[in-house]
């Protein structure tokens, strides 16, 4: 799964870009599909950082993730695929 449901109701990816997991709720809109998500509106995820705000913002259309160009990240502009649980490098 690329996508899954934590305990307390939200659903849970890893981000390639930032290298930990973002999370979404049901205020967002979900296809049901845990193998090919499609997400929407966009997710927008700002983190302090280093006495800045980091931003990572995305769409997760059918399996992927598109990067934005305000992603503060290296892969701002690209397109991945989400990768399984079982291959995310971070925690909870």
């Amino acid at each position: 799964m690329k996508i899954i449901k934590t305990d307390d109701e939200r659903y849970m990816f890893y981000c390639e870009g930032c290298k930990r997991n973002h999370a979404f709720n049901n205020a967002w809109q979900f296809n049901d599909d845990f193998d090919k998500p499609t997400v929407s509106p966009s997710l927008k995820v700002t983190m302090p950082y280093k006495g800045v705000d980091y931003i990572c913002h995305s769409f997760i259309r059918n399996g992927e993730i598109q990067y934005l160009n305000d992603c503060h990240h290296e892969l701002a502009a690209k397109v991945v695929p989400l990768k399984d649980e079982k291959d995310w490098d971070a925690d909870f």
